[in-house]
């Protein structure tokens, strides 16, 4: 840490400034996000392009979704045990569930 008034969190988010994009959906009310979302699930069910895009969203954002879930819940564990069971554990188990539920995303045409 450079400055005294620099706390360890500061510092341990300054380093990762790319994680806020992520939640910057956020600041809109809940009912902006909804209509959002709406709007474009009935485009999607009219315009097969925006289908297919959003089913090869869906598979990873599922997969990196169950990784952070998991990671963030196993807290007592030492960092060298909680994020291989994280990356492995739930974010393999996410995937085998993505797969089974829309198995044509990965049937061979």
């Amino acid at each position: 840490m450079a400055d005294s008034d620099e706390t360890p969190s500061t510092v341990q988010y300054r380093s990762f400034p790319f994680f806020f994009l992520f939640f910057a959906f956020l600041v809109f009310p809940w009912e902006t996000r909804i209509a959002t979302a709406t709007v474009v699930e009935i485009g999607a069910y009219y315009v097969p392009f925006l289908d297919n895009l959003l089913d090869a969203i869906s598979t990873p954002a599922a997969v990196l979704a169950g990784m952070i879930a998991s990671a963030s819940v196993l807290v007592d564990l030492p960092p060298w045990l909680q994020y291989p069971i994280g990356i492995v554990g739930a974010g393999g188990t996410a995937g085998v569930v993505e797969s089974f539920e829309n198995p044509e995303k990965f049937r061979w045409r």
